[in-house]
Formats: C-alpha cells, structure tokens, sequence
C-alpha cells in the first residue's frame, strides 16, 4: 500500500519550467479517480435514504407542534435531508470523502460494511458541525457557545477539559493527576481546587492555540476546540449505531491527542473513550432508543467499551477560513461478557431474546418429534399432539421465568438517555 500510495504521488508530479525546472506537488488527494464502485454507491444511497425518511417522520410531528422548544434548530436540521440542494451537497461531501481513500475497498485494508457506514456518518456529522460555524444564526443546526481568546473556545472544553487526558504536540495535560501532586482534597480545598481548574483549562487552551499556528483562523480554532471535546466523542457514539451499551459503574478514560502534521496547514486530532470494569450494562438497538427490555444485565467485570477516531483538520489555503475535516480511522471495539468469558452480544441478538430463542428452539423440536411420533404410529397419532401441546406451554413457562428473572434484577443510578448518546456514570 505504501508503495502504491508512494507511485501515486510520482505520477501526480509535474515539470514547470522557468529559471529553472522543479517538481511540483499538484494533488493533495491521491490522483486515481473515477466513479466509485456501485457497492459504495448503494451503501451511500442506503445512509441517505434512512435520514430522509427519519427525518420525514420528525418533520410530520414538528409541523403539528410548532411551540416546540429549539423549533428552528430542528427545522434547520430536517433540512439538509428534506431540501434537495442541500442534501446533494452533502451526498457530494460523503463522495469526494470515499474518493480520498479507495483502499478502503479492496485489499488488506478494505473495511466491511458496517464499519464503512459508521466513518460515513462520522465524517457527515463533522463535516455539519463545521458547516454550522459559517452560517446565519438563523440557518443553524446547533447552539454551541464559545468562550475564551476571541470567543472561539467550545465551551464543552472548558468543562471537559479537568475531567479528559490531552496531548497536544507531546505536552500532556491531566487534571488528575496535577490535583494529586498538590496533595489537596476536593473536600477541604474546593475553592483551591476551582482556581486550579481554571488555570488548567487556560494553561490547555494556550498550548492547543500554539499548535494551531500564529494566527488560526476563527473557524479552525472553533471546529477544533469542539471536536476536542465531548461533543466530538458524542459524534463517535452516534456515528457506530449498533448496538449502543450503557454502562453502570465502572471506570473509562478519555483521552484526546492534537499533532500537528503540516505547520500552518494540517493536524490531525485523536479521541477516544475506554470503559471498563462495569458489572452492569444496558443495550440499546441504536443512539438514543432502548429496546423493548430496558433492564440492566450482568456482566464481568473484564467487559470493556472502546471507540475512538483520528480525524484531520486542513486548511487548503493557508491564510484563509476555510476548514475541511477528513476521517482517517476510526475504532468501536465491545467486549460484553459474562464470568465465564462468554460473548453477551451474540449478532442481532438482543439479551432478552436468549430465552425466546431457546424456548423457539425447543418447540421445533419436539413439533418435529410430534409429527414423526403421529405418522410411524398412525393412530396414536393424538400422543404426538399431546406432546407439542406439553412441551409448547413449558417452553412457554420458561420464557416468563427468564423473563421475570431479567425484570427483578435492579441496578440503581442508571443514567438517562435522553440525550441521545449513552454516557457512563459513577457508579457507588
């Protein structure tokens, strides 16, 4: 791949001549070209194709309450789905994304479908997200509020900034482990605590403005302090869809690393969130919709969540506000499992279906039997009818159990998911 990748750039090089001859890099992007594989078409299509109809329903029931609070932000959202234009411009951007990274389809480094759908909503919501900062207040999709040198700073990386590890150009900034070393406890010094805080979050902002260059744009230090920052790992959770997990107690990191790659020019931003040793989870079918068994269930203490993404910001001429984002990785890894070590989320299985999919098991089965007892004894054919009828409501009756079972477990301080992106808590 390196090698293709380096062919590539040789061929997209040209020679000007004027005092003297020098090679020119005439393409930032990779020079193969051509429509993308009808495979890649259909999946784009299909991504589309959902949020039209998602938002079709929204716009019905937003139409019949227009005091609905945030009415215009969630109009403006409907929009880029329901109006043509602005729906194919951002189809476009999905396209000329893929376009960046053919090797996405084919060989070692070819990605599967679902992974493939999860960076295409991950790159739609960063690319509306910076589209947001440019437009008319009234045409906004979002409320974002800014603070800090030029109110360009997201104010959810003031507030996030003490709770989140960061690396900016190899400088590391850890709230935590700053607090430890002074020896205060929250406690007794929380007002100490606060003023630390605060420089803290100064002491961050700074570094991260330096790495951006002399004079960032507005646009650029806005797009950047957002995605460095919850909301950009809330991206992350709506963008790998299936399945959502909320976790009950337990621990996570969350770490975010600003590079730069290209002075003035490119820098690519790392975040990531790791959950671990929780005992306890809900599944969730998607972002912000729980199933029909919203109970929490048990699992080992070795179970862990992990995603994260690597996203470059780059300005394409230097001097100017305009941003572009490009998804270079991105990662969802789930492990759900019981003390024995056994996988908790079996494909399209929710947890509640292991008991009905036993209890269905077991009346095939000796539905089975019954039909094959009935025809080799012919006349005692009414014992097989019997036996499916036995065995039917005993299948039945386990269902109810497992299912009483499940609801009687109870695990407090589960946290809410009206907001749309399961979230941990502290758990007691």
């Amino acid at each position: 791949h390196a090698q293709n990748t380096m062919r590539d750039v040789a061929l997209c090089r040209r020679t000007t001549s004027s005092s003297h001859q020098e090679d020119v890099e005439l393409a930032i992007l990779p020079c193969r070209s051509g429509p993308l594989d009808p495979h890649i078409e259909a999946l784009i299509d299909n991504f589309y194709e959902g949020l039209v109809a998602k938002h079709k329903v929204e716009r019905e029931r937003l139409e019949k309450r227009p005091a609905t609070p945030g009415f215009l932000l969630k109009w403006n959202k409907q929009e880029v789905y329901l109006n043509d234009e602005k729906r194919r411009s951002a189809v476009n951007r999905t396209r000329k994304h893929l376009e960046r990274h053919r090797e996405w389809f084919r060989g070692s480094t070819k990605l599967d479908d679902e992974t493939l759908a999860s960076v295409v909503a991950l790159q739609h919501l960063l690319d509306l997200d910076l589209e947001d900062l440019t437009l008319p207040r009234a045409e906004r999709r979002t409320e974002d509020v800014f603070s800090g040198p030029g109110n360009n700073i997201s104010e959810q990386l003031v507030l996030d900034g003490p709770r989140s590890f960061f690396l900016v150009n190899g400088e590391v900034f850890f709230f935590a482990d700053e607090v430890a070393h002074s020896g205060l406890v929250m406690s007794e010094d929380a007002a100490r605590v606060n003023s630390l805080e605060g420089e803290f979050v100064s002491r961050l902002v700074t570094a991260m403005l330096r790495s951006l260059g002399e004079e960032p744009s507005w646009v650029l230090v806005r797009g950047v302090s957002t995605c460095m920052s919850q909301s950009g790992l809330a991206n992350v959770e709506k963008a790998c869809e299936s399945p959502q997990i909320v976790v009950g107690g337990g621990d996570q990191r969350v770490r975010f690393e600003l590079r730069t790659v290209t002075q003035a020019r490119e820098w690519d931003l790392q975040l990531s969130v790791h959950k671990y040793g929780f005992e306890h989870c809900i599944v969730c079918a998607s972002a912000g919709v729980v199933m029909d068994d919203p109970s929490p269930i048990p699992c080992s203490s070795l179970s862990s969540i992990f995603k994260g993404c690597t996203v470059r910001f780059t300005v394409p001429v230097p001097g100017s506000e305009a941003v572009e984002s490009d998804v270079l990785e991105l990662r969802s890894e789930l492990k759900i499992v019981d003390e024995e070590g056994n996988s908790l989320l079996a494909p399209h299985l929710r947890p509640r279906q292991h008991a009905r999919r036993f209890a269905q098991f077991c009346r095939r089965c000796f539905r089975c039997f019954g039909r094959c007892f009935g025809k080799s004894l012919g006349r005692w054919s009414t014992c097989g009818q019997g036996t499916r009828r036995i065995m039917g409501a005993a299948c039945r009756a386990l269902t109810r159990l497992c299912r009483s079972r499940r609801s009687s477990r109870k695990v407090d301080d589960f946290e809410d998911l009206e907001s749309g992106a399961p979230h941990a808590y502290s758990g007691k």
